[in-house]
């Protein structure tokens, strides 16, 4: 994993066109603390454009439904527009990870696209749908 990510960060630092994050828990309890739950990708960075792509996951399941991705999302949202200045976030999801949806709907992103059965997953066809947010629509929110 070590190797994994040095590799990860010598592309990030040749490309310049992403921005990787782990996401921590924080708690009290020395065991748990600074456990790693996640991450949060921004990339595929067009300056010229301003627009980038998101990905978010959180790993073990245990951990989802527990507000580290709405904070995680929240934060990675913010640090594009009003840090990075860029103008458009957009994200895929696969039809099959509903709350990933409801998060991305939540963090003010709409449905642009719903490519039909465009992913095959476990033996089946799953619509694939395209998410955006433009930065007037997030500060107005």
């Amino acid at each position: 994993m070590k190797k994994r990510y040095e590799a990860l960060e010598k592309q990030i630092e040749e490309s310049k066109n992403q921005f990787y994050f782990t996401i921590r828990l924080r708690s009290e309890d020395a065991e748990q603390n600074d456990r790693l739950v996640g991450f949060a990708r921004l990339f595929e960075i067009e300056w010229n454009h301003g627009v980038s792509q998101v990905v978010l996951g959180i790993g073990d399941p245990g951990d989802r439904r527990k507000g580290y991705g709405t904070d995680a999302l929240n934060l990675l949202v913010r640090y594009a527009f009003a840090e990075l200045n860029l103008f458009r976030l957009a994200a895929l999801i696969p039809e099959y990870n509903a709350g990933a949806l409801r998060l991305f709907e939540k963090a003010g992103f709409v449905q642009e696209v719903r490519r039909r059965q465009a992913l095959n997953r476990d033996g089946r066809f799953w619509d694939l749908f395209h998410v955006g947010l433009l930065r007037d629509e997030w500060r107005s929110a």
